[in-house]
Parts: structure tokens; C-alpha cells; sequence
């Protein structure tokens, strides 16, 4: 696992460095803006108009698999992030085909393929990655990303420079990098919790979209295309799978062993995440059937509504790992504490597992280099509740709109608040609170959002929404749908879901807390083989009734005990809603909000914040996911009018 970064000069480009030095010393500050990444080394390329550079964290060949990796006659040369499972399998082709590796690292396939392949070369690999590759001859850079974006990589053009890297905070050093935030991104934020590929929260930043190629001369000529999209078919038939129950579970088990199998591949210690939940436990057992002395990690919470930890030893008794646990207690300065977790984005970012995973990752460290996890189990098998929500909502809409818009809204309201994790009266308000939505499209996205599309108007001060109120709702996100228009519905979800709350909030998360620790972390059901098969299975055999992931758990049966089988999902949350009573923490939150830098912005409404707050504290509305979505916009604000005022650039 590594961080990549670098930049890339176009015609007519205005210099930002008086000497090839000074550029040499900038690649060097941004490569070690990304040390978390890869704290092991460190390697360069500068050719022409390309400076790029990487810092690694060893996992394969440990000796000899230092970046940048050239091809024979070193025409062709690559920075990786990122693990090829099949690097094994593809050597050996590649092999008999003439060609000569120098190392025995999984990296050096990559140049070795482009010779043989071309900008197809992308579709022969599994794994996770992106990788910058340069052709000398043809003077081009070519950038890629894996199928699913596990692996981040952000670039945007400035002053006739490409610059590119793993993290913002990569690129950021580059003078010619322009930090213009987004209103929309903000938008977004604070509806969806997270800020949809390709935006960043910075106007001209963007992300590579998973699954493809962007490929740039000398003579400025770029081009992106996809290599791999994963859509659902449009019939919903199950393609070459047996309509044969039977005969699909034993060919779902073979691949599932298989990608579980091959991304075991390391030359260090490795070791599972394991939570309570189907995902990792599944990954688990096929773990343990190729790595008998496997160890696995989970972490617990004091508040049993919350806490997996119960379910977590069983499973591990079940199967006879080494299993370690660690009780998240609140945090001694909670303040501190979210402050570390959430400046590992380098943007607002608003899922609150982040707490316990940025923990879970930390102590998994101490013992091991690379875990596998249980991410895109439930994109691929139909696992969220709101799969069913949605479900329901295509009927519940078609009721009288004095029931849907007022009466039963209201009733809903006036239920007491737990703060149990998803409490049933918690599930009431937020389905009866999207009723007055157009339709379950964007019902689907703001089931797990904090503010709701309406509570827009009152949240923004007038200026600032005034740039803001003409957006259609979820415009970032609706064009999901449209990209599997003709699939059956159910099918449609799950595409939606994977290609947006799994890319952009989990992976990201997983992604951050794990290299904040220089830790590796894969999750083997995040392979091209598992997805093209799952989109065969019909959708009825993973949603069945209000039973979500119903041919996984048959699957499992029998592998696992019953009891973790019947478990309804709970999600991997902290129990934000208690620690927000906390005075201090309350106090920290109004300080970074109303009084911090983004108060400044003229953003939010100072006393929406003390609604929310006091609200809270009275335990009248359970705001937990409002409040640490403002706190992270209010953090961010702290950290760019730090990094606006060190570049003196407009803030």
C-alpha cells in the first residue's frame, strides 16, 4: 500500500519553480504530505514534463519492490497504490510471452501488461489500486483507479499543469493547486454525508471515477474512458447462473473462497476485521479455511444497543481465531479525538464510524500490517434495510398526500426519542420525514443523510443560500439511477448504492483511518469475478420479503451459528447520541460551528446550531448525525483558512 502524487506540465504552462530543483523539492513535499501512507520508503520519477513520486508501505516482495518500476528497456514506468491478487497468475502469462521481471513484486506486472496490452491492460487485474504510468515514447501519462474506487486518486488541472495524488493533502503544497471551495460540495455534505465522485469539496479538484483511465500527452490531449462499469442487467435474468438454488450456492461459495483466497497474498502478518454482521464473518471463515492461525480484531461499546462485541466472540470461538477486542469507552478528550479523525479526510466528511474504525485500525497496527474487511457485501446481496424502506416507499407514496404530507409525518413526531442505535421511533421519523419528497429515488438517498432536502432553507443564511436553492434534489446523485435505467428495481439499488454510499463513504472511510495508521486493509468481496456474478443472481433471491441478503445468509448456513444468521444489520456506529450530551463536547461543537472559521463563511445560521444543541441535550430530537456533519464542515473551515493563509491565497 502507498500514496502516489505528482504533476504534469501541458503546453503553454505558466512555471511555478525558478529550477529544476525547486521543482524537485516541491514533488518531494508533496510525496511527504502522504509519509502515513507509506512510512517504509520512498522513490521518484522525473522525465521531461512528468515529476512524480510515491512512499511505500512494504507488502510484497519487501526487498526488492521498490517504485517507481520500469519495464525492460525502461520505457515504461509505474507508481502504485494498491495490491494485484493475480500478480502470481499474470506473471506467469506474461512470462511465457517473453517477458522479463527484475523483482518479484505484484507492481511491476503493471508495465509489463500495458507492453503487451495497451490501455486495456487494466481489465486483466484484481485487486485494489491506482497507478500512474508513464510512457516515454509516447510521452503520455496515463492515471487509473480499480472497478470500485477503493483505492482514491484526485487530479485537476491548473495554470497548464495535471496534478495529481492519492490524498488532497498531496497536492495541496503544488502553488498552482486553486482551494475554491464548492458550494454544492458543502450541500452535499450536509445532506448526503459525504461529497459524490467526481466533486471534491474544492471547485476544481475532482476524483477519478472508478473502473477508468485518464490518459494525457505533452501536447495537451486527454482523454478518460471506462474500463469496467459493472452494470445490472436490463432483463434481471440470472445470464449463464442455473436457475438451480443449489447450484448457484455451491458456485457462489467456489468464487467467494477464491477472492478470499487470493487476497490472503501478502508477505506479512495479515488479519480480519470482525464485527457481529454476516460480511465479516463470512470473510473470516473462508479466511480461516487458508490461513489456519488467522487473527481477528473487533471493537465493542459499553451501550449494548450498540455494542457487537457478544457476537463478535462467538464467531470467533465458532471458527477458533485468535481474537483480540478493544471496549471504545467515551473518549477522555472526545474533542481531540474527532479532531485527529476527521483532519484524516482533507475534507468535511460525515460518516460517524469513522470514530471506532480510526480505534479498530490503530490497534490492529500493533499486531499486523494488512486486514481484510467485510466492504460491498451488502451493495452485492442486497443488506440495507433501506433496500426494503425503498421498497415500501413505491407503495406508501400512492397514499392520499394529507397523510404522507401532514398527518402521519406528525404523528411520527410526536413519538418519546431513544437514543438507542436505530431505535424504531428513530426508522419512523426518518421514513415519514422524506414523505414530502418526490419520489423513492430520492427518498433512497436521504434515508441515511442528516439535513433533509428541506431543512435546507432554514439552515443556510440568506446569502448563501441564495446560490444553493435552485438545486434539485440529490442532483449529484439521481444520475445513478439513470446510468442503470432498464434494470429491474431492486437491481437498480444495489447498483446505486455501490456506486455512490459504498464509494464515497465507506471506502473513503476504510481508506483514511487505515492509512492514517499505515495499515492495509482489503476487502476481498470487492472483485470484479464476485460482482459480475452477483448481478446474475436475481434480485429476489437477495431481498426476500422484508429478509434482506437472503441467499447470503443461506449460504452461510450451517458455516456459522444460526443466531448470527437471524441477526437483523446494525452498522458499525458509535454511540454519538450519548457522547453529544456531554457539556464539553457541546461547547466544542458550538465554538467550531458559530465561532470557528466557518462562522466567517457565512454559511450556517448561528441559531439553527443551538436548536440542534439544545434539542439534543433535552433529548427532544435525536441530532447526532446534523451536529457531526456541521462539526466536520466547522473543522474543515479551521483547517483551509490555516492552509489559505500559509499559501496566502484568497480565503
Amino acid at each position: 500500500m502507498c500514496g502516489i502524487t505528482g504533476f504534469f506540465r501541458l503546453p503553454n504552462a505558466r512555471s511555478f519553480f525558478g529550477s529544476p530543483q525547486e521543482a524537485e523539492a516541491l514533488l518531494k513535499r508533496m510525496t511527504s504530505a502522504m509519509t502515513h501512507r507509506g512510512p517504509d520508503d520512498d522513490g521518484y520519477l522525473i522525465d521531461g514534463p512528468l515529476w512524480m513520486g510515491m512512499r511505500r508501505l512494504k507488502i510484497i516482495d519487501l526487498a526488492g519492490g521498490r517504485q517507481p518500476i520500469f519495464n525492460e528497456d525502461e520505457s515504461v514506468g509505474v507508481v502504485f497504490n494498491g495490491e494485484i491478487y493475480n500478480y502470481i497468475e499474470l506473471r506467469r502469462e506474461l512470462e511465457t510471452r517473453g517477458h522479463r521481471f527484475k523483482t518479484n513484486s505484484d507492481t511491476e506486472v503493471l508495465v509489463h501488461l500495458y507492453e503487451e496490452h495497451g490501455l486495456d491492460f487494466p481489465e486483466r487485474l484484481r485487486g485494489m489500486f491506482a497507478f500512474a504510468l508513464w510512457d516515454r515514447g509516447k510521452q503520455r501519462l496515463v492515471l487509473g483507479r480499480d472497478p470500485f474506487g477503493i483505492k482514491p486518486l484526485y487530479w485537476g488541472i491548473f495554470d497548464g499543469w495535471l496534478v495529481f495524488g492519492s490524498e488532497i493533502k498531496a497536492v495541496l503544497p503544488c502553488p498552482a493547486v486553486l482551494t475554491e471551495i464548492d458550494p454544492s460540495a458543502v450541500d452535499d455534505h450536509l445532506t448526503l454525508m459525504y461529497i459524490p465522485t467526481p466533486k471534491t469539496i474544492y471547485k476544481h479538484l475532482f476524483k477519478l471515477e472508478p473502473g477508468s483511465l485518464m490518459t494525457i500527452d505533452a501536447q495537451g490531449r486527454r482523454e478518460t474512458h471506462s474500463y469496467w462499469r459493472g452494470l445490472p442487467s436490463q432483463t434481471g435474468l440470472n445470464g449463464g447462473l442455473s436457475h438451480n438454488l443449489r447450484e448457484t450456492l455451491d458456485r457462489l461459495e467456489a468464487v467467494l473462497s477464491d477472492c478470499v483466497r487470493i487476497s490472503l497474498r501478502s508477505d506479512v502478518p495479515l488479519g480480519v476485521f470482525l464485527s457481529g454482521g454476516l460480511d465479516s464473518a463470512a470473510m473470516a471463515y473462508f479466511a480461516k479455511q487458508h490461513k489456519p492461525d488467522l487473527k481477528t480484531f473487533t471493537v465493542s461499546f459499553a451501550e449494548a444497543s450498540y455494542d457487537e462485541g457478544q457476537e463478535a466472540q462467538a464467531i470467533a470461538r465458532h471458527l477458533g481465531t485468535d481474537h483480540t477486542d478493544i471496549r471504545m469507552e467515551y473518549p477522555k478528550d472526545l474533542a481531540a479525538y474527532a479532531s485527529n479523525v476527521l483532519a484524516a479526510f482533507d475534507e468535511p466528511f460525515g460518516d460517524t464510524s469513522a470514530l471506532p474504525t480510526y480505534m479498530l485500525c490503530k490497534l490492529a497496527r500493533r499486531h499486523l500490517t494488512v486486514c481484510l474487511s467485510g466492504d460491498g457485501g451488502d451493495e452485492l446481496f442486497g443488506g440495507y434495510p433501506t433496500f426494503t424502506a425503498t421498497k415500501v416507499m413505491r407503495y406508501y407514496s400512492r397514499l392520499p398526500r394529507v397523510l404522507t404530507g401532514k398527518i402521519i409525518p406528525w404523528l411520527a413526531g410526536r413519538l418519546p426519542t431513544s437514543f438507542e442505535r436505530v431505535s424504531w421511533d428513530y426508522k419512523i421519523k426518518r421514513f415519514a420525514g422524506q414523505a414530502l419528497l418526490d419520489d423513492y429515488r430520492q427518498a433512497h438517498f436521504a434515508w441515511r443523510g442528516a439535513f433533509s432536502w428541506h431543512d435546507r432553507a432554514d439552515l443556510y443564511q440568506d446569502s448563501y443560500w441564495a446560490g444553493l436553492s435552485s438545486r434539485r434534489p440529490y442532483d449529484s446523485v439521481l444520475g445513478r439511477f439513470d446510468e442503470a435505467a432498464g434494470a429491474p428495481f431492486m437491481d437498480q439499488l444495489f447498483y446505486v448504492d455501490r456506486t455512490s454510499y459504498l464509494l464515497d463513504e465507506f471506502l473513503v472511510k476504510t481508506d483514511r483511518m487505515s492509512m492514517a495508521h499505515s495499515l492495509e486493509v482489503r476487502p476481498p468481496m470487492l472483485d470484479t469475478l464476485l460482482a459480475e456474478m452477483a448481478n446474475q443472481i436475481p434480485a429476489h433471491w437477495k431481498v426476500r420479503g422484508l429478509t434482506t441478503k437472503w441467499i447470503f445468509r443461506r449460504l452461510l448456513k450451517g458455516k456459522l451459528p444460526d443466531s448470527i444468521l437471524k441477526l437483523p444489520k446494525k452498522g458499525f456506529t458509535p454511540p454519538l447520541a450519548h457522547w453529544l450530551t456531554d457539556p464539553a463536547f457541546q461547547g466544542f461543537v458550538r465554538e467550531s460551528v458559530n465561532a470557528g472559521a466557518l462562522a466567517s463563511m457565512r454559511v450556517i445560521r448561528p441559531q439553527v446550531v443551538e436548536r440542534l444543541l439544545e434539542e439534543h441535550r433535552l433529548n427532544r430530537a435525536d441530532h447526532s448525525r446534523k451536529l457531526w456533519v456541521l462539526l466536520g464542515l466547522g473543522l474543515f473551515a479551521e483547517r483551509h483558512a490555516k492552509h489559505a493563509l500559509q499559501a496566502q491565497k484568497p480565503f
